[in-house]
């Protein structure tokens, strides 16, 4: 079914302030809660009609009323039906109308520029883009089978520039890049060439401490890394061997807990061959 995703706030004042959605094929299922959402054809005349709950962020004990009042606001999220012949939105709010919207006259136009070497092994790459609607999002994906599976490389975002650290992303025989740029009313898919990209293998990621970080000499300071395999999507935490350029071996797992002594240290977590490497300074006294 064509559907418009939906994910917005409810304020105290009952007024609905969402974000821009993406058409998609879903199964819309009517959800009990207060939220309604009604699609209109251009004489006005509803098309579909769906409902859904509100949330209010972080949750509430069991048996709490999940309204805006007292909270600020409450949060709406899901998919909604979307008619081909939608020209409206009204949407209301146990059953007071909070929020009315018509379909722009002229249709949203995008552009995006793809960088060159997009299908390497490794480095960041920079992709922008640009809408002539002014209150788009767009969201990035890559495939690695020429379409058949998608990963989610960055989330829905009003940044016209988007970097990707292609080590990150699994490699393949079919690679491409997807852009999905919506107006909430029509979703624009734009795609790079399709090319074959190395396969990664294991990746290593320190996580913390931080590249740069200053610490205090006699302090325990926790180490935390992940190792896994990019294609596979795996991890294997026991395979994480840390090293120190001042004090060597530390110690062998994904979480580790230790003392370092004073200077400036090169870090390294690695695993399987893949590592990663940061410089700290541990002060003395």
């Amino acid at each position: 079914m064509r559907a418009l995703t939906i994910a917005g706030l409810i304020s105290d004042r009952e007024v609905w302030l969402p974000e821009p959605g993406f058409v998609v094929d879903a199964t819309v299922e009517d959800r009990p809660g207060d939220m309604e959402f009604l699609a209109l054809d251009g004489a006005g005349r509803p098309l579909a009609r769906t409902t859904l709950p509100v949330q209010v962020p972080c949750g509430l004990p069991s048996g709490d009323d999940p309204s805006p009042g007292g909270h600020g606001f409450a949060v709406c999220s899901g998919v909604v039906a979307y008619p081909e012949e939608t020209e409206a939105w009204h949407v209301l709010h146990r059953g007071r109308p909070v929020h009315v919207a018509k379909k722009p006259a002229a249709p949203t136009e995008v552009t995006v520029e793809w960088p060159a070497q997009m299908h390497a092994a490794k480095g960041s790459v920079t992709i922008m883009w640009k809408a002539t609607h002014a209150d788009c999002m767009a969201a990035l994906g890559w495939t690695r089978d020429g379409g058949r599976s998608w990963q989610a490389v960055a989330a829905p975002t009003r940044q016209t520039r988007i970097e990707v650290d292609l080590s990150l992303l699994p490699g393949g025989p079919d690679c491409l890049f997807e852009l999905m740029v919506t107006d909430g009313w029509t979703t624009e898919r734009l795609q790079s060439k399709q090319a074959p990209s190395p396969e990664r293998g294991w990746a290593v990621r320190i996580v913390s401490p931080r590249q740069g970080e200053s610490l205090a000499s006699g302090d325990r300071v926790g180490l935390l890394a992940y190792a896994y395999h990019v294609e596979e999507r795996v991890i294997d935490p026991s395979a994480v061997h840390w090293h120190s350029s001042i004090d060597a071996s530390l110690g062998v797992g994904a979480a580790l807990a230790v003392r370092l002594t004073p200077g400036r240290h090169r870090l390294v977590a690695s695993a399987h061959g893949a590592e990663h490497q940061i410089d700290l300074v541990v002060a003395d006294g």
